[in-house]
């Protein structure tokens, strides 16, 4: 209980009203959600997740009945915890779940970069909503081991990535990035496609292909999947303040190695060089400003 509340009134409060005529009646309840509580704080103690909150949670989102008694708690427990963004959850999830994936990864795509970037994407998209879906963790039932129904997962996004041929990370991304800094009726920019796009796609292409790994996967978080940096930092378990420094570096590097790509292989002078990469700089910083 918390105070003198039975747990049962938390969890009943939260469900629909079929579940609750169905579960109502049970005797063994409020033994069951005591059983769910203690295992989630036995397996991870230091998750400051209040039953306040996992039971209601719990309750919203499963469709209960007769196995009520074979759900995985101390899963949930996890996964709910890094649903609300609890920091330590999270370096839970990657260094204990998703961190053994890789050598599993790594034996069926044959590309450390790929790798890396694979888990980099997986964990973004189980921890991070977006426009038009929830985070995927969301979709774990706690019927079967979370670290099973995460290596599925995980199977399924390599399997996708070799069907697509996309063993460039970032294969397709510089267009993606460079179309998000279009603006609409910006003469200067149309100007700037027409006359010099092939060049501008090839020298990106090339500068983001020489970043790190993780600078890589920073930029198409933030700018080509629009995860805002709150949300980062918290994923890579730094301060927001760090986070933004690494984007702004990866920027300045990625940019900075264009503009000499355009210089050097497409002999462009240095007056004209500087200038293609202020406007194109200039388009990009409006979008970020508006993606953050």
């Amino acid at each position: 209980m918390i105070g003198s509340r039975p747990l049962s009134a938390l969890f009943l409060g939260a469900v629909d009203s079929e579940v609750k005529v169905e579960l109502g009646g049970r005797e063994d309840l409020e033994a069951i959600l005591r059983r769910w509580v203690d295992g989630g704080r036995r397996a991870w103690p230091d998750l400051a997740l209040s039953d306040e909150v996992f039971l209601p949670w719990l309750a919203r989102r499963q469709h209960l009945g007769a196995g009520l008694q074979s759900l995985r708690a101390p899963d949930l427990f996890l996964v709910c915890a890094c649903l609300q963004g609890d920091p330590d959850a999270v370096q839970v999830l990657l260094g204990v779940y998703l961190t053994p994936l890789r050598p599993l990864l790594l034996r069926r795509l044959h590309n450390p970069d790929l790798v890396e970037d694979l888990t980099q994407s997986l964990a973004t998209k189980l921890l991070v909503a977006s426009a038009d879906r929830s985070p995927k963790l969301a979709s774990y039932g706690g019927r079967g081991p979370l670290k099973g129904w995460l290596r599925a997962v995980a199977i399924n996004q390599a399997l996708r990535a070799t069907e697509n041929s996309l063993r460039n990370p970032i294969a397709g991304d510089e267009e993606s990035l460079l179309a998000a800094a279009s603006v609409e009726h910006d003469p200067e920019l149309r100007e700037l496609k027409s006359s010099s796009r092939d060049a501008l796609v090839e020298a990106f292409r090339t500068a983001m292909s020489k970043l790190p790994a993780r600078d890589k996967n920073l930029l198409r978080q933030h700018y080509v999947d629009g995860v805002p940096v709150e949300k980062l930092a918290r994923l890579h378990r730094v301060h927001r303040v760090t986070l933004s420094r690494w984007l702004a570096k990866a920027r300045d590097g990625v940019l900075e190695h264009t503009r000499l790509r355009l210089r050097n292989r497409f002999g462009l002078g240095a007056t004209e060089c500087d200038s293609l990469i202020r406007l194109a700089r200039s388009r990009l910083e409006m979008t970020f400003e508006m993606l953050a």
